[in-house]
């Protein structure tokens, strides 16, 4: 009945020797816009590849007024710039 934190996500994705997604740290939507606007490259293999885009929440998390109390996220896509 709750959404789990990061650390817990990254405690169990250990556990089962899964890799989690790559954390950029706390930004500003203009600092989030800049970077996607850069074309970023992947973490995960060396082929040099450009990020797709970020999926983004507040911190703290906040989360809309509803039965499920569902957290504030948006995600912004390199191609969103083209």
């Amino acid at each position: 009945g709750r959404w789990s934190t990061r650390e817990e996500v990254s405690q169990f994705a250990e556990m089962l020797n899964l890799e989690v997604p790559h954390d950029f740290g706390l930004m500003t939507q203009d600092e989030i816009v800049s970077f996607v606007k850069s074309k970023p490259r992947g973490f995960y293999n060396d082929t040099g590849y450009i990020l797709e885009g970020v999926v983004c929440r507040s911190e703290p998390l906040v989360r809309f007024n509803t039965m499920h109390a569902n957290p504030v996220v948006w995600k912004l896509k390199v191609k969103d710039f083209k």
